[in-house]
């Protein structure tokens, strides 16, 4: 469908979630929260 406005608020949606997981791995580390957030980052 080609719709730039659906490419925005995909990386809006992704992105918004990293400020809460980078407060997660800070107050409770693990691997998979740690992995998590690299990966969120890598999409965004």
């Amino acid at each position: 469908m080609k719709k730039r406005w659906a490419e925005f608020l995909t990386v809006f949606a992704t992105g918004s979630f990293i400020p809460r997981e980078i407060q997660e791995v800070i107050t409770r580390f693990g691997i998979g929260r740690l992995s998590l957030l690299v990966i969120n980052v890598g999409i965004v």
